[in-house]
């Protein structure tokens, strides 16, 4: 009878390419998650897929809403020459974003802010800072300053960053840039000191967040290898016992056959040799007849 194998595991079976128990390799460098899937580019958490939407979007719809508000009160605030003025500056912001956005240049690469993000980012803050200038409902597109800043520069530089954003948003909330008595620009120090100094607070915290978010991504992805070695240690484990197993089993078999020849040949062994003896003995009985006759 045929002695059947120890049976194959699921994890043993071969891979979709043909060989047999190799496991996916795991990136090294924190970026997988107990899900299995990547934070960028494949499958991110759904917090990073919304922000990555609004990076993309996020410009175009404050820059609509901008000009809607802005439209909305252009015969109020604005000459006839500022209207032209102020297409002219939101075509340009347009134009910008687009260029952008169709060059593919990433905001950072390799933890390393790029040139031309940091160019983008001012010239749009100063095109902003115009437009507002003409009509502070403008100051609505200049708010992107804030969410997206530690993109295009590092932490020290970003603050820079947010005081200009802040600037241009405590002269539109003071009645429009620039102030025009003395009331308004007091209202708008005030404002200034106020936008700033909550720019600076919850950029800080946004950044430990950050921080201690990455951390725990890093923690995950850890385990998660660790996890995946275990795993594979214990296949490893499990194929070895089911190869002593085997071999022990075989040993067995092989003992028995032993046991069972040394057994028959004791038998055959001795009944041929009392086969022998009692044809010996009849012939010795069969002489002394013949010797009488």
């Amino acid at each position: 009878m045929t002695q059947a194998g120890p049976a194959v595991r699921p994890e043993d079976a071969a891979d979709g390419d043909g060989r047999a128990g190799v496991r996916p390799a795991v990136p090294t460098d924190g970026r997988y998650l107990s899900h299995g899937r990547y934070p960028h580019g494949g499958g991110e958490p759904a917090v990073d897929q919304w922000w990555d939407r609004f990076y993309r979007w996020g410009p175009y719809a404050l820059l609509l809403l901008a000009a809607a508000a802005s439209a909305a009160s252009a015969q109020v605030l604005m000459s006839r020459g500022e209207r032209y003025a102020l297409v002219a500056v939101a075509a340009a912001l347009l134009a910008l974003q687009v260029v952008h956005d169709r060059s593919g240049l990433p905001a950072a690469r390799g933890g390393r802010h790029s040139r031309a993000g940091r160019v983008h980012f001012a010239a749009r803050t100063v095109l902003a800072f115009a437009a507002t200038w003409l009509n502070p409902f403008f100051s609505i597109f200049a708010t992107l300053g804030y969410f997206d800043v530690h993109r295009y520069f590092p932490q020290r530089s970003a603050r820079t960053g947010l005081v200009a954003t802040a600037l241009i948003m405590a002269g539109s909330q003071s009645g429009g840039l620039p102030p025009r008595s003395v009331e308004t620009w007091t209202a708008f120090g005030v404002l200034f000191v106020l936008n700033t100094s909550l720019a600076l607070f919850f950029s800080q915290l946004t950044l430990r967040e950050d921080a201690a978010r990455k951390e725990r991504l890093d923690t995950i992805g850890e385990l998660e290898r660790a996890n995946v070695r275990l795993e594979q240690a214990l296949a490893e484990n499990a194929g070895l016992h089911a190869q002593l197993v085997a071999q022990a089993r075989e040993a067995g078999v092989d003992d028995e056959r032993r046991r069972l020849a040394a057994e028959i040949h004791d038998t055959i062994a001795q009944g041929l040799a009392g086969i022998v003896t009692q044809l010996q003995a009849a012939l010795d009985d069969a002489d002394p007849q013949a010797a009488r006759a």
